[in-house]
């Protein structure tokens, strides 16, 4: 029997790609003020194609109504659970902390426990308490995953959670506007490393957030769509509630729900890719860890808690309990008095999430190869042999079609198909907040799924993606038990099957 090339299958993959937008899904995301469920079946869902809603979001009283005036006097009191993170990346793949500061990662490195050398809570707050006094260049930052050919020798990369906190609306509201100021002062490259006393607050929870937690609020939208409940044929499973600001930037990955985001304030910018360009992501299994609270900071840090009073706030870290002392915990991360920095799960847990940096960082890592480009080619030295050329990008192939960009605006909502990649940035309305409501529905497992996972199998043959880890052990199941999240990278019954 006849052997193929693996270049022949690639091609086979890449012109599927062609196919793919020449056929039906073009190179840009339709618009329509409203449509009849019938259209919006036949048109969008049975041909898992995005498309933007003008008109269904406009009439609720939420577009109007919610400013913080209006959220803290019929929600303030009520708790809410907050990510916080040092830079705006919740659940995405993070340099962990080592001997000199956060370095740049390798998806290939060995799941290792925390027993045996990981950067557990205890070393990465040894590793960052020393980092301002013996690092002296900035070698972090985020960095490509293997394949990106971007990465350092020597370093680890992980796929951190962000560290999660329960406190009243009216506080989330308080410390997103005050978090937007460095309260270090300073724009050192080392503080920056270990976290530079900043926090970055986002309502991101999603496990039915908005019914879960604030339902005060659901008399102001529309809790059923009855267009898209007649389209997918069946309530939704998750209603969840999202604010925050530019800072917060979600990363590549795709969801095995049907998705309608609606954007009450702000803005919302989309950048997409049809499932069957899973080939082109870049798919890593990354070790598992937590945003962790660690090391006491400079005093001048340490002086800026005073500004953050949180009276009624809780601390409830990532499947924990709230110790003692726990107002002022939060005070400490919230000022940032105390470094976040990941922690790897113990027993460990492995991830599958795509090593393609979110275009902030992708554009930031870019000018940074450019001046590092500069600088090296000053100082090339004659007969030096030149560094070796990157590994083939196809995510950035310009033989291949770009992602789809979209802007959904306050007012608007978004179609997300199942299994769509996207990363998310946003951009804040005149009072700093950019605030969503997204409509989770069950998708439907029928011969497009099958028609996928020949698709991920070839690109994992390919060795373009690596194979998803291996289902959680009966051990990582009872620990997740309750805190279970419907997010990703998802640890419930979805995830599993």
């Amino acid at each position: 029997m006849a052997t193929v090339a693996k270049e022949e299958v690639l091609a086979l993959l890449q012109q599927l790609s062609h196919d793919i937008r020449d056929l039906d899904v073009g190179s840009s995301v339709d618009r329509h003020q409203k449509l009849p469920v019938v259209q919006f079946l036949r048109d969008y869902v049975a041909a898992n194609k995005p498309v933007v809603l003008t008109g269904v979001v406009s009439h609720w009283p939420a577009y109007a109504n919610w400013n913080d005036e209006y959220l803290c006097q019929v929600a303030g009191d009520t708790e809410v659970t907050v990510a916080l993170t040092p830079n705006g990346r919740a659940d995405a793949v993070t340099p962990l902390p080592s001997s000199c500061g956060a370095g740049l990662g390798s998806a290939s490195s060995e799941a290792t426990s925390p027993g045996s050398g990981s950067p557990t809570a205890a070393a990465a707050e040894a590793a960052v308490s020393g980092l301002a006094g013996s690092c002296s260049e900035n070698g972090g930052g985020r960095a490509a995953a293997r394949g990106n050919g971007a990465g350092t020798a020597g370093h680890e990369e992980c796929f951190a959670l962000p560290h999660q906190v329960k406190m009243p609306l009216r506080d989330f509201l308080a410390l997103l506007r005050s978090s937007r100021q460095n309260p270090s002062g300073s724009n050192d490259s080392t503080a920056e490393l270990a976290g530079g006393g900043r926090v970055v607050p986002y309502l991101q929870y999603q496990n039915s957030s908005l019914t879960a937690e604030v339902p005060q609020l659901l008399g102001d939208i529309d809790l059923l769509l009855s267009w898209a409940t007649q389209a997918f044929g069946g309530l939704p499973e998750a209603v969840n509630l999202w604010i925050g600001d530019e800072r917060s930037v979600t990363s590549w990955h795709s969801d095995p729900f049907e998705n309608i985001y609606a954007v009450v304030a702000g803005s919302k910018t989309f950048t997409l890719m049809p499932p069957a360009e899973l080939y082109r992501m870049r798919l890593r299994q990354y070790s598992q860890a937590s945003m962790q609270r660690l090391c006491r900071r400079h005093p001048a840090i340490l002086a800026n808690i005073a500004r953050v009073r949180l009276a009624r706030a809780t601390y409830k870290p990532v499947g924990g309990s709230a110790p003692a002392g726990s107002r002022e915990a939060v005070e400490a991360v919230a000022s940032g008095a105390a470094a976040l920095a990941p922690a790897l799960h113990d027993p460990p847990e492995r991830v599958l999430w795509s090593s393609v940096l979110p275009t902030p960082d992708m554009r930031q890592q870019q000018q940074q190869q450019q001046c590092r480009a500069a600088v090296e080619g000053g100082l090339h030295q004659p007969g030096k042999a030149p560094a070796a050329a990157p590994a083939r990008d196809l995510f950035a192939d310009p033989s291949l079609p770009p992602p789809l960009v979209v802007t959904v605006k306050a007012g608007e909502a978004l179609y997300l198909p199942a299994k769509w990649w996207h990363q998310v940035e946003q951009e804040p309305d005149a009072s700093g907040r950019a605030i969503a409501v997204n409509y989770w529905y069950d998708m439907k497992f029928d011969v497009k799924a099958a028609y996928l996972q020949a698709v991920e199998r070839l690109a994992e043959l390919l060795g373009l993606n690596e194979p998803p880890p291996p289902p959680p052990t009966p051990r990582l199941r009872e620990a997740a038990g309750a805190d279970a999240q419907l997010r990703p990278p998802y640890t419930g019954t979805r995830a599993l099957g």
